[in-house]
């Protein structure tokens, strides 16, 4: 039984002598050095996409800039099927051309509405993402529109500022989906004390076959004028049937 005792008390004073040898301060560096290295070379699902979203964009510079995309025409034209909230129908064409030189881009458009005259813009561009314009893509644009129609039963000329976005989604290779937002801003016209402004907006869908583009796009076009002449220019729905060629 004495003998017991004793061991104990030996093995009690070893464990003083141990705890009182054991630093804790430079015990917690160690493990909390350990765990740095552990964190810094962690593997996190945050760092992959963020990996890949750099090389994603890195990808898109370089294919933006190689000489077989460094400069894309495209030439388009169009049959236009409209009709106003009041019943009345017309159908208008359309021709439009826009050169780009990487990212940026400069165009214009003219449209022929028959008997209610004509209406042309031009417009700088520029790609926000996407290599090409005949790819997947979203594009901002300035520009003005000018008016020579008839509004409130006379023939007016007006002009209009505008910005507008455009995005292209490829589903497949060969077929997307694609929408349009145009708005216009009030601005001096040739009519006095008449101010111009609206907004449009197009949805539609594309099909490519190699560099040819056939596309259908529904649109909804609202003007109004406002100043010493006001007026309210019948909203305007209809179709866009559209051939372009990428060069």
């Amino acid at each position: 039984m004495k003998s017991s005792w004793v061991r104990w008390a030996v093995v009690v004073a070893l464990c003083f002598v141990s705890l009182e040898s054991f630093s804790y301060p430079r015990a917690l560096q160690d493990l909390n050095k350990k765990a740095e290295i552990k964190r810094d070379n962690r593997w996190t699902i945050y760092d992959w996409l963020s990996a890949k979203s750099q090389f994603k964009l890195m990808d898109q510079w370089l294919a933006a800039n190689r000489s077989d995309t460094l400069f894309e025409t495209l030439v388009s034209g169009s049959f236009v099927d409209a009709e106003d909230d009041l019943g009345g129908s017309s159908e208008a064409t359309r021709g439009s051309a826009s050169l780009f030189y990487s990212i940026f881009g400069v165009g214009g458009l003219y449209e022929d509405r028959k008997d209610r005259g004509f209406n042309w813009e031009a417009f700088a561009r520029l790609r926000l993402l996407g290599t090409s314009q005949q790819n997947s893509h979203l594009a901002v644009s300035y520009g003005v529109k000018h008016f020579n129609q008839s509004f409130s039963g006379s023939r007016d000329k007006l002009s209009s500022p505008f910005v507008d976005g455009q995005l292209s989604i490829y589903l497949m290779k060969v077929f997307g989906l694609r929408s349009r937002y145009q708005h216009f801003f009030s601005d001096s016209t040739e009519v006095i004390g008449l101010e111009l402004n609206g907004r449009r907006v197009e949805y539609g869908v594309f099909v490519d076959i190699s560099a040819l583009q056939l596309s259908v796009d529904y649109f909804d076009e609202e003007l109004e004028g406002a100043g010493g002449v006001s007026f309210s220019d019948p909203a305007v729905t209809g179709w866009v049937f559209s051939l372009t060629l990428y060069l």
